[in-house]
């Protein structure tokens, strides 16, 4: 599996910014509806796994591509999977297009080096790129509160772009969006297994998520179980599930309690047992709290 730079957004947007519209006066610009139906199109056109929530005109002109004259429009675009694009019509060289998050971290180097920034989505569900990750993943079934996210490039055998995304409590998450042209539906790994396909997270101290006690506290809390906690144990991982096996000891919970944890985007669900039902149904030994 083999990463490239994304360079082609800084020709793209240079493209983008460059070209001169081609309505005046006599022509008023295209309703919403119609930026809506245009957009639409546009996407099937590529076959991008993308039914389009809004859209906006970001440029509607002409401008000079590998040496030809051409019509140029870009578009702004949300998709309903919670992804958003600038996608630039330009017939007939290829339509070229970047999520709003490499956008982003394009606008942030040119900043970065003194350059004027490059455009930034501005629509409802595209402008803030922190809630924009985690609705993708709500959208996937993952929970993950972002703390932060980067784009880490194009993954070319599968024509998408990659996010990482890191998750309050350590984990991380790498999310795979379809480029133009590819019809794959977005998708969502925990770095993790990521990692074992060669792509490796960099926004924890090891590249990959750090699961502490305090992950396994949170869940306690979230899913509302009655336990204050005075110690807890890591058992051990499903194989399958991938769940974590965690002991606790809490005085609410006097035959002791064994949760089993879906983090590092497992899909299994979360769920608890007293030590007793977790010694019959997975031979697990309480080592916190005396069975009798």
């Amino acid at each position: 599996m083999r990463l490239v730079a994304r360079i082609f957004v800084l020709v793209l947007l240079a493209v983008a910014q460059t070209a001169v519209p081609s309505y005046g006066k006599a022509k008023a610009p295209p309703s919403k509806e119609e930026v809506m139906a245009s957009a639409t199109a546009l996407v099937q056109s590529i076959n991008l796994s993308c039914e389009v929530s809004d859209a906006a005109l970001f440029n509607d002109g002409k401008a000079v591509v590998n040496g030809k004259d051409v019509h140029v429009r870009t578009f702004e675009t949300a998709c309903k999977s919670g992804i958003g694009y600038f996608l630039v019509e330009q017939t007939p060289e290829p339509v070229l297009g970047f999520s709003c998050i490499a956008a982003d971290a394009t606008r942030a180097a040119d900043v970065a080096a003194g350059n004027p920034p490059g455009p930034s989505c501005v629509l409802a569900a595209n402008a803030d790129l922190k809630a924009m990750a985690g609705n993708i993943l709500k959208g996937l079934g993952n929970s993950c509160v972002v703390s932060k996210y980067r784009t880490m490039g194009e993954e070319v055998s599968t024509h998408s772009e990659l996010t990482e995304v890191a998750c309050t409590g350590g984990t991380g998450v790498v999310i795979a969006s379809p480029l133009p042209g590819s019809a794959k539906p977005i998708s969502a790994q925990s770095c993790v297994d990521a990692f074992k396909h060669g792509i490796r997270c960099t926004m924890s101290s090891t590249g990959t998520p750090m699961i502490t006690e305090q992950n396994f506290k949170d869940a306690i809390v979230q899913h509302n179980v009655p336990c204050t906690v005075e110690a807890s144990h890591l058992i051990g991982r499903e194989t399958v599930k991938q769940r974590h096996i965690v002991e606790f000891r809490c005085k609410e919970q006097p035959n002791g309690l064994v949760a089993f944890i879906p983090l590092e985007g497992a899909k299994a669900p979360f769920e608890t047992m007293d030590c007793a039902a977790a010694g019959a149904r997975a031979r697990i030994i309480c080592t916190l709290t005396q069975v009798h």
